[in-house]
């Protein structure tokens, strides 16, 4: 079963090969847009959708160049269907249906949140239920308890910024190049070792949030918005272009040190009520070096095993819509995949949003 994965979701063009009989992904052809938002020092949606329409053909006819395949050899069409920016979507979820259509083979829309949680399927095999999920991306900070395949309970998640966010506005904040993230975490990384900062004497906070009156997931929630505000109020004070390399490198730590340690901390205590000997972390911000030091040493302390994936597999990609669309297809029912039904219903649609609960399990 060779299973064809598209995803245009943001930023991102990308097609790739999952084979059930090799046991993994057979190749991946992507095209980043880094050159094109880089200008304009962020995402630019109408851009981004015009870049998906322009390369997305070319990028597939390549994938099948290189592997000497053609559309009838496919199995199974897998498209990211959503969240992510609908012009994106609707590129490449209207361009994988009319393939679909005219080859007459199977078609599922994934949900893109879904791919990165069973990303590390891909190198893992140890997958153990339940778990908890720190899925950590551009546009989501969620924390999410997995009772079983395809079974998600949000525990908590961001009330306003998303982390990827807060390092992308802090970076543009410091006039750091895009892509922010990145470009702010390698800074934090330089800062002297004998000099780092313990946790209670960073110069920026995150909120912490207590049960209170609130219901019993939302003391788990993320804001990150706050923490931007605090950057900008300091630079204004402080202003980048009068600081040494060594003064931006420190702020940027203590920048990044609040993000991790937030993280950290929620995850520590959402294993207080869901007792669970796994950690899953996700999304692009899970490639974070810090992130993944922090939290794997404070795991391994508490005797939790942490699983997360290889960098490339990380940020936005082919691989894991394609891999999830064939465990989709072979583990549950789809309505109407054998019949191409879905092809020719005209309500599905690209969702801009779309949660994780509102998913239906693998059976």
């Amino acid at each position: 079963m060779l299973t064809l994965g598209i995803e245009t979701s943001c930023d991102e063009t990308a097609v790739a090969l999952y084979c059930d009989k090799k046991m993994g992904i057979v190749r991946e052809v992507l095209r980043t847009q880094i050159d094109i938002h880089s200008v304009h020092g962020g995402v630019v949606p109408e851009l981004a959708s015009r870049e998906h329409q322009t390369y997305l053909p070319a990028l597939l006819g390549e994938l099948f160049k290189q592997e000497s395949i053609s559309l009838q050899d496919i199995s199974l069409i897998a498209c990211t269907q959503g969240p992510g920016l609908l012009g994106s979507l609707l590129v490449g979820f209207t361009y994988a249906r009319t393939l679909a259509c005219f080859a007459d083979k199977p078609f599922i829309g994934i949900n893109h949140l879904e791919a990165h949680v069973t990303t590390c399927q891909l190198e893992h095999k140890k997958i153990i239920y339940p778990h908890l999920c720190l899925l950590v991306s551009g546009g989501h900070t969620q924390l999410i308890a997995v009772t079983g395949p395809g079974c998600y309970y949000c525990l908590g998640e961001t009330r306003d910024d998303a982390c990827g966010e807060a390092f992308d506005k802090g970076a543009t904040l410091l006039g750091l190049p895009y892509p922010g993230g990145p470009s702010l975490a390698k800074l934090a990384d330089e800062f002297p070792e004998d000099e780092v900062i313990i946790k209670n004497q960073l110069l920026f906070k995150v909120p912490f949030f207590s049960k209170g009156k609130h219901s019993a997931r939302r003391h788990f929630d993320f804001s990150f918005s706050g923490l931007k505000t605090q950057l900008r109020v300091y630079l204004e004070k402080n202003p980048a272009t009068s600081m040494s390399e060594n003064e931006k490198r420190k702020i940027a730590y203590h920048y990044q040190e609040a993000i991790v340690q937030s993280l950290t901390d929620t995850i520590v205590r959402a294993l207080e009520q869901w007792r669970v000997s796994q950690v899953v972390i996700a999304g692009g911000v899970s490639a974070n070096k810090r992130l993944r030091l922090v939290l794997l040493d404070k795991l391994t302390s508490l005797g939790v095993s942490m699983l997360v994936s290889s960098s490339n597999l990380c940020t936005d990609n082919a691989k894991m819509i394609a891999h999830l669309g064939y465990v989709r297809r072979k583990q549950a029912i789809i309505p109407g995949s054998s019949s191409g039904a879905p092809l020719r219903d005209p309500y599905v649609q690209p969702l801009a949003k779309w949660r994780l609960d509102e998913l239906s399990p693998i059976t």
